[in-house]
Formats: C-alpha cells, structure tokens, sequence
C-alpha cells in the first residue's frame, strides 16, 4: 500500500516582525490544504525526532504493535495544528 508524506521544513516562527509570524501562520494553513488534497498526508516525517514521536513509535513497532503508528493522518494534522497553536501563543 501507498501512503502520503509529508516534511515541514522549519517548525518555529521568527517572532520579530509581526509579518512573520502572519506568514508562518499563512504557510501552515497552506500545508493542511495541500494535505488534505487526495490522497491525504498520513506520514509526517518531521525534522526533529520529538516531533513525530519518532523513538516512541519505533518502540511501538519494535513492541510487535500490529498497526504501523508512523501511519496516522491525525497525528500529522494534529502536529499541525501544534504549530499553528504555538505561533498564535508567542
């Protein structure tokens, strides 16, 4: 089976200009539609290991977890929407 990837270069926003951050918040809601194009993201191969629960997934799988918990377009919009929060915050 095929499935949608996904890697977001560069997940915080440069806080000093106000334009900035309207752009990161501009380029994230880019991303979830091209996502939710067909066929929909289900694998976010992040950049940062903590991102994507790299090392708890891999222990899932190596654990005999019947479900591949890299696959999961939930917890890619679910990053997303992280992202999205977090900027808004700062």
């Amino acid at each position: 089976m095929n499935y949608r990837a996904f890697i977001v270069g560069g997940h915080g926003a440069n806080f000093q200009k106000p334009s900035l951050v309207k752009a990161f918040l501009s380029s994230m809601a880019r991303i979830k539609k091209l996502a939710n194009e067909s066929p929909v993201v289900a694998v976010n191969l992040s950049n940062h290991p903590h991102k994507n629960n790299l090392f708890a997934n891999r222990d899932k799988i190596r654990q005999g977890e019947s479900a591949n918990p890299f696959i999961s377009s939930s917890n890619f919009f679910q990053f997303i929407e992280q992202q999205e929060d977090s900027a808004s915050k700062k």
